[in-house]
């Protein structure tokens, strides 16, 4: 497992706890997290980018993680 697979797990496992809505500071952690993996959004495979989009509109929507 390589360092943006780590990373993408634990963007995943935090988004999937559903405190990004409650906690501005588990929120702000999630942002901080995928701002840092959009930088290697080249180096990314489809289903990743897929996964990124998502992440996208569910911390600007403030949703529930599906």
């Amino acid at each position: 497992m390589n360092i943006l697979e780590k990373d993408i797990k634990e963007l995943l496992t935090l988004l999937q706890t559903n405190q990004h809505i409650k906690d501005k500071v588990v929120a702000q952690t999630a942002w901080d997290k995928y701002l840092k993996l959009l930088r290697f959004t080249a180096m990314l495979d489809r289903p990743q980018q897929i996964f990124m989009d998502k992440v996208k509109r569910v911390l600007l929507g403030n949703r529930k993680w599906i």
